[in-house]
């Protein structure tokens, strides 16, 4: 039986408290089942994130409410990032909860969103979607959508981690005197800043598979913005980086983030050696360091959860030998802007038939 719903625009950098809250307990609804993570997001911490949201994300946002407008029942989005590269996509999302499923919400919502892209020139739609929702696959290939890549969330669980393994990765690559680690805690220094954004040019290196998708170069401006936002959340992020002794070039990097609300919980974000630096450990050699300063100053930490393409087989490689697994599959789509709206003309004429 389908039930009658309202659909809002959103601003999510200045709402009513009504709406933030139920955006709240919307998202945490849906990330227990989306992420199989059951610790809420405490609604301050996410009001300052979304407050907090840099200028250079440029979308528009949905609300949809029951039709006394006493539920928030799903939510959709689409945005894009000021930049150089990539000008031809728009990433979206479209979340309902599993009451109001198979009712033509996420269609209805899709028909607001597909506009978006078109008056900002954005002629590809990118989504993610959870193996554990797999309704998110289906209306995907129903709207013509291809699947551009393929990945997994994979966990460590702290108390299986080989100590002794990660012992020898570290002593492997303090051996090699070319080499030097150094760690930064929250904001990269101004005099480090142009190199680090050069480094993460590395990130470029790993599978895109069948993405249209072109290399991201990261400013000084865009990392900033990202810092400020992590900082109103609160969130903690740790880089640690090796430099090349001889020539003083950072060689590569491993990153983590957590927040003290869930110290429980760490996410290892992106890890890269340069190409003519790889081979000799020191990819290894990063992890494990990290691992260790984890261990050491987050007497809470329990498991730590990473994201790899399918394809990324010398992450993975590394990962396993850890002692990561599978968590749960996730995939991103593409689809042409034209081909959303061809999907919903069609739509719209059968329901007229």
């Amino acid at each position: 039986m389908r039930s009658e719903f309202n659909i809002h625009t959103f601003d999510i950098r200045s709402t009513t408290d009504k709406e933030y809250a139920a955006r709240n307990a919307f998202n945490n609804q849906m990330r227990a089942e989306r992420f199989a993570e059951p610790d809420p997001i405490p609604l301050d911490e996410e009001m300052r994130g979304w407050r907090a949201m840099p200028e250079l994300i440029v979308g528009r946002w949905f609300s949809v409410w029951t039709a006394d407008e006493g539920e928030l029942i799903a939510v959709g989005n689409i945005s894009y990032m000021r930049a150089e590269e990539n000008q031809h996509i728009a990433n979206f999302d479209l979340v309902v909860s599993p009451s109001h499923r198979q009712q033509g919400i996420a269609k209805q919502l899709l028909a607001r969103l597909a506009p978006f892209a078109r008056e900002h020139g954005k002629r590809l739609m990118m989504c993610w979607t959870s193996s554990r929702i797999p309704a998110g696959d289906v209306f995907m290939r129903r709207i013509g959508a291809e699947l551009g890549q393929a990945m997994h969330a994979n966990e460590l669980v702290l108390a299986e981690l080989d100590c002794d393994l990660m012992r020898r990765w570290i002593a492997r690559g303090e051996q090699n005197q070319d080499f030097t680690l150094g760690m930064w805690r929250g904001p990269i220094p101004d005099e480090d800043m142009p190199t680090m954004c050069q480094l993460f040019d590395v990130m470029n290196t790993m599978p895109r598979d069948d993405l249209d998708m072109e290399d991201w170069h990261i400013t000084p401006e865009q990392l900033r913005n990202w810092e400020k936002q992590m900082a109103a959340r609160g969130d903690q992020r740790w880089v640690l980086h090796a430099r090349h002794v001889p020539s003083g070039e950072l060689a590569g990097f491993t990153e983590i983030f957590w927040h003290p609300n869930r110290p429980h919980l760490v996410f290892q974000g992106g890890t890269g050696v340069w190409p003519h630096y790889r081979n000799g450990g020191l990819g290894r050699w990063l992890k494990a360091a990290m691992i260790e300063t984890v261990l050491a100053e987050t007497l809470e930490a329990q498991r730590v959860r990473t994201g790899n393409a399918h394809s990324n087989a010398p992450m993975l490689k590394i990962n396993f030998e850890m002692g990561f697994k599978p968590h749960h599959a996730e995939s991103r789509w593409q689809v042409a802007t034209d081909s959303v709206f061809e999907y919903l003309a069609e739509q719209r004429e059968l329901a007229m038939a």
